[in-house]
């Protein structure tokens, strides 16, 4: 209904500031953190909690006293909590700026042509593409790593938190449209190959009509 020169997509829609880069924005700044229990060699004044494999190395250990046993370094297995960042909804998050400055690159090639300053539309996508580059580089999220394959199941943080909840509902889509765009390679692919299989059978069929 606009003069916007530049085709509407769904990648324009997650260009709103308040649909996507706002949500990662703030989760990139202040992740959510999990507290890891972890096994390692702590300080005898420093030991909060043991578990039994924290006795039983403590039992192999020579010495009859603690301070014997703890060695020169006054040191035994113990249980250390340890914050986490590297979780399921902070990968998602992760994932989702890589397929949004995706498909964001996509929308600019094929409007290439169109001014900028003429097309509203390509200025939000081209502001999502730098966006969804820069964010997840914030050293406050350096830990996360990238998923392995997408994330089909949500967790309860990604159903229950708002900013998280944002990104999920963008991740989906996204998700969605690369396995479109896959099934439609798929079918190009098995196309060429039958068209290949008749042109050769043409040939063929040429060549012992001649002989």
């Amino acid at each position: 209904k606009d003069d916007d020169p530049a085709k509407y997509a769904l990648v324009v829609d997650l260009a709103r500031l308040p649909e996507l880069i706002h949500p990662i924005d703030r989760i990139t700044e202040k992740p959510k953190r999990v507290l890891q229990r972890v096994h390692a060699q702590e300080r005898i004044q420093k030991v909060q909690e043991v578990d039994i494999k924290c006795i039983i190395d403590l039992a192999r250990r020579p010495g009859s006293v603690l301070a014997e046993k703890a060695g020169a370094k006054q040191r035994i297995l113990a249980i250390k909590r340890t914050e986490k960042i590297n979780i399921l909804e902070n990968r998602v998050t992760k994932h989702c700026c890589s397929l949004a400055a995706k498909a964001a690159k996509r929308y600019l090639n094929e409007h290439e042509k169109i001014n900028i300053n003429k097309s509203p539309r390509k200025k939000m996508v081209l502001k999502l593409f730098k966006e969804s580059k820069r964010l997840p580089l914030k050293s406050t999220f350096s830990d996360v790593v990238n998923l392995l394959e997408p994330c089909r199941q949500p967790n309860y943080t990604l159903m229950q938190n708002a900013d998280y909840y944002k990104v999920w509902k963008a991740y989906i889509q996204l998700v969605k449209n690369e396995d479109l765009r896959a099934d439609l390679w798929q079918w190009n692919r098995r196309m060429w190959a039958d068209y290949m299989g008749l042109f050769l059978s043409d040939i063929l069929f040429a060549f012992q009509k001649k002989m």
